[in-house]
């Protein structure tokens, strides 16, 4: 089977998947159009569930870049917090045609029936995740989330930026910053694989963890980014109210930590 998607439209509703049919074939032919429009990706059949359902990973990758400076490389930043997404369905391959079954997106879990009927927001942490892991897989590795698959999380992350170092560092803007969204499967034997690379990640607070997390991260973007760029004054130069503020930054809590990349 094939997870296709159409490139020409952002949508989650061009998502599909399908078994390789003539059409497929059809689209990667490097004689037509269509090729230049859709990356399509081998369906992992054989997943990783939570509860018997399936689920991606949600992760956080921040790109610095300041031109101004001698060092003028992109720096690259992981976030040390992800949360997971669930389908509210039990995972078969009966129907590959079931969105609810196969596709964790909010976009379409948000829209069925069973949204939240198993966690808040269809949801759950690092630390949930692994208490299923040992519920549902009695033999894993009690520790294999943080031991095992979120370094390689941070490995491949950090492998994904560098292969496209040389083109995005041709840019002429001098200052800038962009956080992405990384989406990741699990395979059944604790393999994570990505999936893909958002642009413009959700930043929603469609559920408690996400309330809290999403200002965490955003705050935590912008300390990180904008706030070398625009530093504060110096201490004897502050009113009152700009120490204030400048104390409590200091004092947030900065989850990002900076990837080595491959040059």
């Amino acid at each position: 089977m094939a997870h296709y998607r159409k490139l020409c439209c952002s949508s989650i509703l061009c998502i599909r998947i399908m078994n390789i049919t003539p059409y497929v074939l059809f689209i990667i032919s490097p004689h037509t159009f269509y090729s230049l429009l859709h990356p399509i990706q081998e369906y992992i059949e054989w997943p990783l569930l939570v509860r018997g359902r399936k689920f991606d990973i949600r992760c956080f990758v921040l790109l610095h870049l300041d031109k101004s400076k001698k060092d003028s490389k992109i720096k690259c930043y992981f976030y040390d917090e992800a949360y997971v997404r669930t389908s509210w369905k039990k995972y078969s391959l009966k129907d590959i045609s079931d969105r609810e079954c196969h596709l964790t997106n909010d976009a379409v879990q948000q829209k069925s029936k069973g949204y939240g009927k198993f966690e808040a927001g269809n949801k759950l942490t690092l630390e949930q995740w692994q208490e299923t892991i040992n519920e549902d897989y009695p033999g894993a590795d009690p520790s294999v989330v943080l031991g095992k698959i979120w370094p390689e999380i941070k490995r491949l992350s950090a492998l994904s930026v560098s292969a496209g170092l040389v083109q995005m560092e041709k840019t002429k803007i001098t200052k800038s910053f962009e956080l992405l969204g990384y989406d990741y499967m699990i395979t059944s034997d604790f393999k994570p694989l990505l999936i893909e690379v958002n642009s413009n990640p959700c930043l929603e607070f469609s559920c408690p963890l996400l309330s809290r997390l999403i200002p965490e991260l955003i705050n935590a973007t912008f300390i990180t980014s904008v706030d070398k760029l625009c530093p504060p004054p110096k201490e004897g130069a502050r009113t009152k109210a700009c120490d204030e503020i400048c104390k409590e930054i200091e004092a947030a809590d900065n989850k990002f930590e900076e990837l080595e990349l491959l040059r």
